[in-house]
């Protein structure tokens, strides 16, 4: 009986210690030149669509985020948002179209990309893009109406004041 509890026991500890065995990884080489272009396409008073494109390969894995903030440094803000992901899904394609939605109208906003692997390790150059959202245009029911009545002037409701002017431009990324 002892014997074959002692051949029992070895057989657990075979399985064991081969389970124990970690499978080597293997790791591509990160393109610290691999580098992004963002171009707007278009801006409305709560989207806007942004060209991302880069000079690396299928291979090069990256990942965009939005944010309000326009005067913290750029490799503040990436390694802000780098600690505070749990899960992430990255990007792989070379050029994309992205829609960002749900936005605040009259609004300053950066996006700003950088190439990540799946594992979080930053890489390559950073780059970063400006650009505010539409103000909504003003109803025309909503004009002031100046007309006399008995010596006094009647207001219609005033209306919101907007230009519906965007302004965009680019800013050439950093490397960090």
């Amino acid at each position: 009986m002892k014997k074959l509890f002692y051949l029992f026991l070895s057989s657990i500890i075979v399985l064991v210690s081969a389970c124990d065995e970690n499978p080597p990884v293997v790791e591509i080489p990160l393109n610290n030149d691999l580098a992004f272009t963002l171009e707007t396409v278009e801006i409305d008073t709560t989207s806007a669509i942004i060209r991302v494109s880069h000079n690396g390969t299928s291979t090069d894995t990256w990942y965009g985020f939005l944010s309000t903030d326009t005067v913290s440094q750029l490799s503040s803000l990436i390694s802000a948002e780098v600690e505070g992901l749990k899960s992430f899904s990255t990007q792989n394609n070379n050029q994309t179209l992205l829609t960002l939605n749900s936005l605040t109208s009259n609004t300053k906003y950066r996006f700003i990309v950088f190439g990540l692997t799946n594992q979080g390790v930053v890489y390559g150059k950073a780059n970063e893009i400006s650009f505010t959202t539409l103000t909504p245009p003003v109803n025309e029911d909503d004009s002031v109406n100046t007309t006399e009545d008995e010596g006094e002037l009647n207001y219609g409701e005033e209306g919101a004041a907007g230009d519906n002017i965007a302004n965009s431009d680019i800013i050439n990324g950093g490397t960090f």
